[in-house]
């Protein structure tokens, strides 16, 4: 196996859904009473979990109730979501088909690492054709802290790829997050300044590699075909 590429979803393959933002905002009214606005906290390659306990956090609920209410909270946003998302129509960044359809061509293990609860991730590519490049993830459903779900996806990926267990690993992202994940992690980042954050602002988190987007031309092929530093 050439190697596994553990990929981000919002911001890095789609654009950010105006559907999942809602789906927080009714789920936490319904569950905990509260009008909290995720933008807030800076959610920005925040896992799920993690933005719910920071929204929670921010409008006064104690960690007691926050944490007997989660599973709930999950529940109806992911239900929330499936509603939502009929009206809105998801966006796939610029060169994420044909960056996709390269990968699939060549001996890669394709996953996920994504703050987005599961079943939100699985239908965000459902809707919009790129399911069937993955098989694996670790998602914020998983874990609330995002360098966990790196390793969470890596035993998936031994599980369906045993024979790429001494491959290299590269997380491919769009926030300071996600490289200190792939980072905690003891994996190669590459950093796309598809997002909210420019390749400058990348840089000074000292990914591995920074790229200003996923089109074939802009560099990928050269990273995944060279040695890892």
């Amino acid at each position: 196996m050439q190697g596994i590429l553990l990929f981000d979803i919002d911001n890095t393959l789609l654009q950010g859904s105006v559907s999942h933002r809602q789906a927080f905002h009714e789920a936490l009214n319904r569950v905990y009473g509260i009008h909290g606005d995720v933008e807030s906290i800076n959610p920005h390659g925040k896992t799920d979990r993690q933005i719910i306990a920071d929204v929670l956090a921010r409008n006064g609920v104690d960690k007691k109730t926050a944490s007997e209410g989660l599973e709930e909270c999950m529940d109806v946003m992911a239900r929330a979501f499936t509603r939502l998302v009929e009206q809105e129509k998801l966006v796939v960044l610029d060169g994420v088909f044909e960056m996709l359809d390269f990968l699939q061509s060549h001996p890669f293990g394709l996953g996920l690492v994504t703050g987005n609860l599961e079943s939100i991730a699985w239908e965000k590519l459902q809707r919009t054709g790129l399911k069937k490049h993955f098989l694996f993830g670790g998602f914020g459903s998983d874990h609330a802290i995002r360098s966990k779900l790196v390793g969470i996806a890596l035993e998936r990926a031994r599980d369906l790829f045993p024979e790429g267990s001494s491959s290299p690993v590269f997380l491919v992202g769009d926030t300071p997050r996600d490289i200190a994940a792939g980072r905690d992690a003891g994996v190669s980042t590459i950093a796309v300044a598809t997002g909210v954050y420019t390749q400058n602002q990348l840089l000074c988190h000292d990914p591995d590699y920074v790229l200003p987007n996923l089109t074939p031309s802009e560099g990928l092929e050269d990273i995944l075909f060279r040695p890892v530093r």
